[in-house]
């Protein structure tokens, strides 16, 4: 029974690896869990929890403390936990856990892996070689620098080919170069972004493998010997000669003759054609087709040696400015996220060997619990084994309290590896044990979020289509739900319908980035106009007839439906139409148009020759209509010599100068100009504020300029919550730029800013399926924009068998891996990483889908092409469940 489990996972001195499909109460099982352990007796200071981000470490913190509260005022409370009758010492203690909880609320950790390894490293900064404060950078902050590396190596190189000045810069010049002759210079900074959070599982690659045994296991991979050069050209010729002779239609025949081999031998996929047209019939067709053959394996072995060299070049390249990325950062003490693990798991594993460090390192934690464990990288479980390892004393009560789901697992593209958790389940279980621990797995299947149609509906689409870990669901609820399907006009959903996909999609993919979050700004507005105009008029259907909300026991609201859509370009066109019906509508998404924008404005004032914030500026609503575009900044940011500040006062003196001339002939006014003209005017009206009444005045007469030239949604409510929260910062705070421009960013570090929490007034919400993670709601409608054909990245990853390396209760996951880049024409030998790639992005898109589909309680409705992937399956399934 489902109860017995949720009870048996409580038990505070059971170490539990749970697998928690979708709506099965997990953060509910967690909450339960830690208060057994306070009640139990536990010190506040022995509980670690890592979540996978600050807002669901927030969420967490917020519900384990009304939880306490709850215990204090109730006594019922206590045996509704328990599920029997408390202790003397049981209900002695819980009314207590409250005021002892707010005395000391830092106490108890509820943070990101990321956080904890931050302020381990503040603790121990000798033993990391850190001096001072660890100062972190963001990813837009590591992606600015790598950029700049990047384009400082190009500069060098051109300079070395001009002038041969550099010898050093010999061999690496000519691997950029080239990469260059297949790659653009955006591709190879697109791909090194990509790879910037996986430079660890590179660098430990390479210390595997020197430049022969690397080239070697390429070589392995595809297939690739060197072979003698097999096709006669001469005999083939002599042949064709032969042959025309005879041959009425001899259009094939001219072809070889004029060495256009390619067209004769290949089809246009580059496959080896099965016949040579109108040429069977004659004696010497056999020898032509060996020959045909021969030509074919030429140009495979011709290809497999450029897709080597390009590998290895790319690889000398990569590791090169990485390792100059990583030298600019140390000498400036500054440190990513991931050198927050590296570093942290380095002083763990010195820690084996030194009791010193060990003692001095050590920090009270006996209770671990990791949530969404689905996305933990191989380095984070690093982390999470040294610390089970290193201070889980025999003995003593500890425990490790893991929740996860294969099935939710859509973060790969950072690392995560859901296959892993089988193997660590079992590492985990031998460790607890060995310190005489007990050790359970448990799945937990039975859902209390969707109804009964819903859940039937996404266990017929999982049984066609399996995935890893999937289990049937159980649904808890008896009240009904529906499914709905509905068909988009052909090639109206924002993709080829024949398998090819949107301009900006491909895009992505073949720079090797995730597409999660992605905008197009070439979207066609028909075709917006008709995926708009479809789902507004289904939320115009909903709400007008009243739908009853089960889950919520009242009539339908506008803040009862959920839009989820793969990227945010399709929610703003959809967006559009819902305000176009007057139907409110807000973004559930982790990003916020206002609150971004706002973030640059602020940090404009207080620093115009921040280059990277004056560029969001400049393309923001604060410019209204004179706002720039990327091909009008692209100019000022290349050819500058100074800031981009600098640059564009310098520009717009020069074009002050001759703007009237071309005025009164009728031309254009350059924009740069213009714009300057709006940011003198912020700049005039910011020097006139003194008092908080001119601060909040400044802000309320900006923001609301800003609203009617944000045209992704209404941001009235965003509007409404920022000028709340300067008020409230007036009023215990004397005005200054940084103090709040520091509170917003807290805020949003923390996820205030996400829509759902922000707004006062019903709205529709509006999400991408990685922004949705997490979330519910009673009535979800799913656009589908996916072909049955994916494009894969430019580069596949091919891994070893995922292990654990076990030395003594030392234990170390195995993370190294190569890299391969995919040429564009097809190669034979490397078909199958080609499709080991396309697998594991097909599994990918299929998790997506589960936790696009899991969101709904009472109704779910599939938006979408009839030869979308999605919608097939969709469409099929709801027929096989009798939806």
């Amino acid at each position: 029974m489902i109860f017995d489990k949720h009870n048996a996972t409580a038990g505070p001195c059971i170490s539990s690896w749970v697998s928690a499909s979708a709506g099965t109460g997990k953060t509910k099982l967690l909450i339960d869990r830690v208060l057994r352990l306070l009640v139990d007796g536990a010190p506040f200071s022995s509980i670690l929890c890592f979540t996978y981000t600050n807002a669901g470490a927030c969420e967490m913190q917020q519900r384990l403390r009304a939880r306490l509260l709850d215990l204090q005022e109730r006594p019922q409370a206590l045996f509704e936990l328990l599920q029997r009758p408390p202790t003397e010492a049981e209900q002695a203690r819980a009314p207590t856990l409250y005021l002892e909880f707010l005395k000391n609320v830092s106490a108890l950790q509820i943070k990101t892996i990321h956080s904890f390894c931050k302020d381990f490293l503040s603790r121990n900064s000798p033993l990391a070689n850190i001096i001072g404060d660890v100062q972190v950078l963001d990813s837009a902050e590591s992606s600015k620098l790598l950029q700049r590396i990047q384009e400082t190596y190009l500069f060098d190189f051109i300079e070395y080919s001009a002038h041969n000045a550099c010898d050093k810069l010999d061999e690496l010049a000519k691997d950029y170069n080239t990469l260059s002759q297949n790659m653009t210079f955006e591709q190879i900074n697109d791909t090194l972004l990509a790879l910037l959070t996986r430079r660890y599982d590179l660098a430990q690659f390479l210390k595997e493998y020197n430049s022969d045994a690397f080239l070697t296991l390429l070589q392995q991979k595809l297939n690739h010997t060197k072979k003698p050069f097999l096709f006669n050209e001469t005999a083939v010729q002599s042949l064709a000669r032969e042959l025309s002779k005879s041959c009425e239609n001899n259009s094939t025949i001219q072809s070889i003759l004029y060495r256009d081999y390619e067209k004769a031998f290949l089809t246009t996929n580059q496959k080896l054609r099965k016949k040579l047209d109108g040429l069977s019939k004659f004696d010497l067709y056999s020898e032509l087709y060996t020959q045909a053959e021969y030509f074919f394996a030429d140009i495979q072995q011709q290809k497999a040696s450029e897709l080597i060299a390009n590998t290895q070049a790319f690889i000398h390249v990569a590791d090169n400015i990485f390792q100059e990325y990583q030298r600019q950062k140390e000498s400036r003490n500054l440190y990513d996220f991931e050198d927050l693990i590296i570093k942290s798991n380095d002083i763990f594993t010195r820690a084996y060997d030194n009791k010193t460090i060990k003692s001095a390192i050590s920090f009270g934690v006996q209770h671990l619990f990791v949530d969404e464990a689905q996305d933990t990288t191989p380095q984070q479980w690093q982390v999470i084994l040294h610390i089970v390892a290193l201070f889980f004393d025999d003995g003593a009560k500890c425990s490790l309290f893991v929740v996860g789901d294969p099935k939710q697992s859509i973060y790969s593209f950072q690392g995560a590896k859901p296959w892993l958790l089988q193997t660590l389940a079992v590492v985990f279980k031998h460790l607890i044990a060995s310190i005489g621990g007990e050790f359970q797995e448990i799945c937990l299947n039975t859902s209390y979020r969707s109804a009964p149609e819903i859940l039937a509906l996404v266990d017929e689409v999982f049984r066609v289509t399996p995935i890893l870990g999937y289990a049937p669901h159980i649904p808890a609820r008896k009240t009904p739900g529906f499914v709905r399907c509905v068909n988009l006009p052909e090639g109206k959903g924002g993709g080829d319908a024949e398998g090819g996909k949107g301009a900006d999609e491909d895009k992505g993919r073949k720079s090797g980035k995730s597409n999660e979050g992605s905008d197009s700004d070439d979207a066609d507005s028909t075709i917006g106009a008709t995926i708009g105009a479809t789902i507004a008029n289904i939320v115009a259907e909903l709400l007008h007839t009243q739908v009853y909300c089960h889950s919520m026991q009242r009539n339908i609201l506008p803040e009862d439906i959920l839009i989820l859509a793969r990227r945010r370009a399709h929610l703003s066109l959809i967006a559009r139409e819902l305000a176009a019906r007057n139907i409110p509508c807000a973004w559930q998404n982790r990003e916020c148009s206002m609150w971004s924008s706002v973030l640059a404005f602020i940090q404009f004032l207080i620093d115009p020759t921040d280059d990277y914030n004056l560029a969001c500026f400049l393309k923001g609503p604060f410019l209204r209509d004179r706002a720039m575009s990327d091909e009008e900044l692209l100019p000022l940011c290349c050819n500058r010599s100074d800031s981009l500040w600098h640059e564009l006062l310098a520009q717009a003196t020069t074009e002050q100068v001759t703007s009237d001339a071309f005025y009164m002939t009728g031309g254009t006014r350059c924009m740069t100009g213009d714009a300057l003209s709006y940011i003198n005017k912020y700049c005039d009206d910011w020097n006139n504020v003194k008092t908080s009444d001119d601060f909040y005045s400044f802000f309320y007469q900006s923001l609301l300029n800003v609203l009617p030239y944000i045209d992704m949604y209404d941001e009235t409510n965003e509007f409404e919550a920022l000028m709340n929260i300067i008020t409230d910062f007036l009023s215990t705070n004397t005005p200054n730029l940084r103090t709040l421009y520091a509170l917003l960013q807290s805020k949003s570090s923390a996820g205030v800013k996400d829509s759902a929490a922000l707004n006062k007034a019903s709205s529709v919400a509006l999400s991408t399926i990685h922004g949705a993670k997490g979330r519910q709601s009673p009535f979800v409608i799913l656009f589908d924009e996916f072909s049955a054909s994916l494009q894969q990245e430019r580069w596949i990853w091919f891994e070893p068998d995922a292990g654990v390396n076990v030395h003594g209760r030392r234990h170390e996951v195995v993370t190294s891996a190569g890299m391969m880049l995919m040429p564009q024409a097809t190669l034979a030998a490397g078909e199958h990483l080609r499709q080991h790639a396309k697998d594991a992005l097909n599994d990918e898109g299929l998790r997506l889908l589960y936790v696009a589909l899991t969101r709904a309680q009472d109704g779910l409705v599939v938006v979408g092409e009839k030869k979308a992937q999605w919608h097939q399956l969709i469409s099929a399934a709801s027929m096989g469940a009798g939806s």
